[in-house]
């Protein structure tokens, strides 16, 4: 069997490309959640589902119907999904203090008449 060079190649490029973007999870995780589309406990909540698409991206992400690769590529990517949901979790932690902070700066106390 002769193995080409340009398959190869073309291969671990594809490889790299698909992870490159994989690892971009949990930054997407955190600019969703400090914008407040999504929360730490919806996503959570979601795990199920979650898993199910990660098992399905990368069945379609590995090449031919090698299960070991799709295992090998989806417990990295599950692994993902929880770092981003705790790391959500960081982000709406932070949201919450910066808007609570922000409703008692704009809260004036009244003030009390001086006694005579």
């Amino acid at each position: 069997m002769q193995i080409q060079l340009s398959t190869l190649l073309g291969f671990f490029y594809n490889i790299a490309l698909a992870c490159g973007v994989v690892m971009q999870l949990p930054l997407v995780t955190m600019a969703l959640t400090a914008i407040g589309l999504v929360t730490p406990r919806f996503l959570l909540s979601q795990w199920r589902v979650a898993i199910v698409a990660v098992f399905l991206v990368t069945a379609i992400i590995t090449p031919g119907d090698v299960v070991s690769a799709q295992i090998i590529m989806g417990l990295p990517m599950t692994a993902l999904y929880f770092l981003s949901v705790g790391l959500s979790w960081f982000v709406a932690r932070k949201r919450t203090d910066a808007e609570k902070q922000a409703e008692a700066e704009t809260e004036t106390p009244i003030e009390e008449a001086p006694h005579a």
